[in-house]
């Protein structure tokens, strides 16, 4: 089995602020949630990094994958601001999201038809560079080099000096470096960390199936 992850990037909040609205929307859907202090981060927890460029880190529990662009537009629906958010999918293909003030903006998925061979969704999930430009201030010719079809661009890379060619998953770590997000360095250097209780699989809200 392949890796999974979710992990979405805030801007502009502190960690602890950060922190507190994860908590706020769990308990709208009605998830126990709290602020934990020391230790490793653990299986249902979420950890929130350090504010990097202006940029905070938060990634997500295992699992989290079906639920992070939905959370991640309530949050900034709590607190206003943007996020980019990501998740990868058994190491074989990368879904990005950037939400705003509790609005999802734009989904981009490197392989939208993972699930369902239905041609229409390469063009539901084909990403607009210039939507995600707009929103965290960057150039949209940069990100549409990233917003391409894994199977577009085997091997290849949107910059020489990028770290991962387009069809792995973890070019997304790429894109962000560009657009001034740093993907934390240790999983476990985490500021603050929020537990979500038992039931937040089913509870919190999906994303769409992506």
């Amino acid at each position: 089995m392949g890796h999974f992850l979710a992990v979405s990037a805030f801007r502009p909040v502190t960690p602890e602020n950060l922190a507190s609205a994860i908590v706020g929307v769990a308990s709208s859907f009605d998830v126990a949630a709290s602020v934990v202090s020391g230790g490793p981060v653990e299986e249902d927890q979420a950890a929130v990094h350090a504010t990097v460029g202006g940029w905070t880190v938060v990634i997500w529990p295992e699992g989290f994958n079906l639920h992070d662009i939905a959370v991640a537009a309530a949050v900034t629906g709590l607190i206003g601001g943007v996020a980019s958010t990501v998740h990868i999918y058994d190491d074989d293909y990368w879904t990005h999201a950037v939400v705003q003030d509790g609005s999802v903006l734009d989904v981009f998925c490197s392989m939208p038809t993972y699930f369902d061979d239905d041609p229409a969704l390469i063009e539901r999930y084909a990403g607009r560079p210039q939507v995600v430009a707009d929103a965290v201030a960057a150039d949209p010719e940069l990100v549409a080099r990233y917003l391409r079809l894994a199977k577009d661009a085997e091997s290849e890379k949107a910059f020489d000096d990028d770290r991962f060619t387009i069809d792995d998953p973890w070019v997304f770590t790429d894109l962000w470096t560009r657009l001034g997000i740093t993907y934390p360095d240790d999983s476990q250097d985490a500021v603050a960390i929020v537990q979500l209780g038992e039931g937040w699989t089913v509870a919190l809200p999906e994303n769409p199936s992506i």
